[in-house]
């Protein structure tokens, strides 16, 4: 599988293992689920900022990432998702990531292309809560925050409980998303991971096509990471929006997020 440098291993806090066992499946488990109720996610946001460890190690090691895969294509940034060109020149281990990168295409485009699979779930999610979020925000009193009118704040605090409520059971959705997500794609990303370390990580390619379709590999593998971790954002951005009471009732994180 491939190979992260020690560096990139203590990165993603797999210093205590060997570093060579570390692959990009490994990044995908690594990911971090989306916190389990508002208080933990409200402790993940400094200055509007996810600033949670679990994260930024992840995010760190996608750089990383990011930068050995543009590194293989000789400096220039990969294109994850284009059609690999013919290698039939090349070694046969490349020729075989080649056809399993076709495959991965060939499953995982249009609307089955992974960020879109994953727009179709949480504006699912986004929904089906934000209708009964607008009712409860609609039926709450106005009053500048903090709320120094005791009569106000009275009135609110059945439904200041209802949203509490609903932004649990929010965040419940996510994690049960998360799970069955990362259950579905690891195989896929498991399976890129084997073809790509039988080419060396590109290293037994022996044309520029060779390593460039090996690269868009491994980047469109490194993007099913991404995406997974998108939807661990998406629910901090949620969790904040639900608190502060500008959650958009339909589509986006918040009021302030252009609708799609």
């Amino acid at each position: 599988m491939h190979r992260y440098s020690p560096v990139l291993a203590a990165v993603l806090g797999l210093a205590s293992l060997d570093a060579k066992s570390a692959s990009l499946t490994e990044l995908l488990k690594s990911v971090p689920p989306p916190p389990g109720d508002p208080a933990t996610a409200a402790a993940w946001v400094q200055n509007g900022q996810i600033v949670a460890p679990e994260y930024t190690r992840i995010k760190q090691a996608i750089e990383a990432e990011r930068a050995a895969i543009a590194t293989l294509a000789g400096g220039a940034a990969p294109a994850p998702g284009t059609p690999p060109p013919a290698v039939s020149g090349d070694a046969p281990e490349v020729q075989g990531a080649v056809v399993g990168y076709q495959a991965y295409l060939a499953a995982n485009s249009d609307k089955q292309e992974p960020a879109a699979a994953m727009a179709k779930r949480t504006r699912w999610i986004q929904a089906a809560m934000g209708q009964q979020l607008k009712t409860i925000l609609d039926a709450m009193k106005p009053c500048p925050d903090p709320c120094q009118d005791a009569t106000i704040v009275a009135a609110n605090q059945p439904l200041q409980q209802k949203k509490q409520t609903l932004a649990e059971q929010e965040l419940k959705l996510w994690n049960t998303l998360f799970s069955d997500w990362v259950k579905t794609r690891e195989p896929l990303v498991s399976r890129g991971d084997a073809q790509i370390a039988a080419t060396g990580e590109g290293a037994r390619a022996t044309t520029a096509a060779g390593k460039t379709a090996v690269a868009d590999y491994r980047a469109s593998l490194l993007k099913e990471v991404e995406v997974t971790l998108s939807l661990t954002e998406l629910s901090v951005k949620r969790a904040q929006a639900i608190a502060s009471g500008k959650v958009d009732a339909v589509s986006g994180a918040s009021k302030n997020k252009p609708k799609t």
